[in-house]
């Protein structure tokens, strides 16, 4: 029906229809008489629908706004499936590298083809095998395609979900997991994304902003933590001038013992030796050393006699720890050795335990608390240098290389010495060698990182390969160089970082650790520095000698120069 000028044609029963009238306007106007020589005036009128009656039009015209959407609820959505992409992401995380780096040899080899005048065959792009792309098609294919975020709000929500999966290991606190692996990462990553929203630049720019958002709050974390751990952890210098202190203390200095009780106890160590199957033909220092117990060198203003005092036992101990540390062709201790440790070992289970009835002067039970401390403080300075000794090596051994790129090789193998043979465990605690483990076998971060450090730049001949990939892919391979290669970077860190924190334990632990870490530090410290001087001077020494005082305990794990 023409909807233009409406023309009525009225018919009587006879079927005759009357002459044309003309339809009056409600405002009084009349339409123009209708001539059928001029064509019909164009008007808006819907789309012709022939199985629809010509009369029937739309009420309304339809839009195409989108219903609105709760923020919160496009938030949560979000956020549920970045999980799910993220645990894809992960999944199929060895088919994308694999991808990328058949891509980059490929783009290597056309270039580096080129410049020798050798034609190769260039080999076609393709979605990763097993990659992301297809796990997520294959899901999507089950449940229909995923929930895609309405609002910035969602997209940054989706994004720390896809973050989520990388909390997974590691002994860090939820707290700072969250913080590093997740909300960091997450939004550096999606910021980078939303500044280059539709260009060529975006995956690239989501790549460099997680990366260095995760850099970012890594280094923040460790620099606190670092910051804390300055005010609470003891040097080794200072554990070694603690545990001076206590060696040179007047209440340990003026104690006598009997020689009968000193004689009865080393009888005691050659018949437990005996009994634990050494003998003096396997162990004849050992044997020797221990019968020298029995003729102490002290003198007693009390008795007018002999009498045995603490320095008697540490010329004995120090004797027996030439031999305590001896190895045999495999690096296992030798019999020599086991049999110094124990007797070591007995020796200091006496001065922790003397009786009363053994002293001719002094108060037993104070200078057994002083000497388990000074023990305590001195055990704990050699290891920390073991530690840093080890790691000092590793920097070395990594610098020879040139580029010093497998730092992180070197750490864990100079860590995984100490764990590699037998004895020299001895003297750290359970969680000390637990951290020694997550050293060298790496974290879930310090792996990752390790594997994407791969396609990094670390040398020469992977700096040759980066720029043949780059020139004739207009530099698009550049963006995987430069992230690959600040991964690995982090991963070197997250290694270092841990292998710092065994060190860090063993001064905790130590007495003065835990001394300063229930006082104020600049207290606790300046309490033994004002100690060791006082002390020094009522034992008649010079300050150098209490500084640098010889090994009074056995350090199983001391450093060789020929050893790991």
């Amino acid at each position: 029906m023409n909807r233009g000028i409406q023309l009525v044609r009225l018919r009587n029963k006879q079927g005759v229809s009357p002459p044309i009238k003309i339809i009056r306007r409600a405002d009084g106007g009349s339409v123009p008489a209708f001539d059928p020589s001029q064509p019909f005036d164009k008007v808006a009128s819907p789309a012709f629908d022939p199985s629809k009656p010509f009369d029937e039009v739309p009420s309304s015209p339809k839009t195409n706004e989108t219903p609105s959407v709760s923020t919160a609820s496009d938030v949560a959505k979000s956020a549920g499936i970045g999980l799910v992409k993220g645990g894809v992401g992960l999944a199929g995380l060895p088919g994308d590298l694999a991808e990328l780096g058949a891509r980059g040899i490929d783009r290597a080899t056309q270039y580096i083809g080129g410049k020798l005048g050798v034609d190769v065959a260039p080999r076609p792009d393709a979605p990763p095998t097993y990659g992301s792309s297809d796990i997520q098609k294959g899901i999507e294919g089950v449940t229909g395609q995923f929930y895609e975020p309405k609002t910035t709000a969602g997209e940054y929500a989706q994004t720390a979900g896809e973050f989520l999966p990388a909390m997974i290991g590691g002994p860090e606190s939820l707290a700072a997991k969250a913080a590093t692996r997740v909300v960091g990462p997450a939004v550096a990553s999606e910021t980078a994304g939303q500044l280059t929203k539709g260009t060529v630049a975006e995956p690239y720019a989501r790549i460099a902003g997680g990366v260095l958002g995760g850099v970012g709050a890594t280094m923040a974390a460790n620099r606190a933590a670092a910051a804390a751990a300055h005010t609470a952890v003891p040097t080794s210098d200072e554990l070694r001038v603690a545990a001076q202190a206590g060696y040179n203390n007047p209440i340990v200095t003026a104690l006598e013992i009997k020689p009968a009780a000193v004689a009865t106890k080393a009888d005691d160590i050659i018949s437990d030796l005996n009994r634990m199957g050494f003998r003096e033909r396997n162990a004849p220092n050992t044997y020797a050393v221990v019968e020298d117990l029995k003729d102490p060198i002290g003198f007693s203003p009390t008795t007018g006699g002999t009498a045995a005092k603490v320095a008697d036992f540490d010329s004995v101990r120090k004797e027996l720890n030439t031999y305590a540390g001896e190895r045999n062709s495999i690096g296992k201790p030798t019999a020599e050795a086991s049999a110094a440790q124990r007797a070591i070992g007995h020796i200091d289970d006496f001065l922790d335990n003397i009786s009363p009835a053994d002293v001719i002067k002094g108060d037993p039970k104070q200078a057994s608390q002083i000497l388990q401390e000074a023990r305590g403080n001195w055990s704990a300075a050699s290891h920390i240098d073991d530690i840093d000794t080890r790691l000092t090596r590793a920097e070395r051994q990594a610098a020879k290389a040139g580029t010093g790129s497998n730092i992180d090789n070197a750490i864990r193998q100079k860590i995984s010495a100490v764990l590699d043979v037998t004895g020299r465990t001895r003297g750290y605690t359970p969680e000390e060698i637990a951290q020694m483990e997550r050293v060298v076998r790496g974290t879930p971060t310090s792996n990752l990182m390790r594997v994407l450090g791969k396609f990094g730049v670390s040398g020469g001949l992977s700096l040759l390969l980066h720029a043949g990939a780059a020139i004739p892919s207009g530099g698009a391979t550049i963006p995987i160089a430069v992230a690959g290669t600040i991964a690995r970077k982090i991963g070197e860190k997250v290694t270092q970082n841990n292998a710092a924190k065994i060190s860090e334990m063993i001064g905790n632990r130590s007495p003065l650790g835990q001394s300063i870490a229930s006082t104020s530090p600049t207290v606790a410290r300046q309490s033994i520095l004002n100690r060791t001087a006082a002390n020094t001077l009522l034992a008649g020494r010079s300050a150098q000698d209490a500084k640098f005082p010889p090994l009074p305990v056995f350090d199983p794990n001391q450093v060789r120069e020929n050893g790991q």
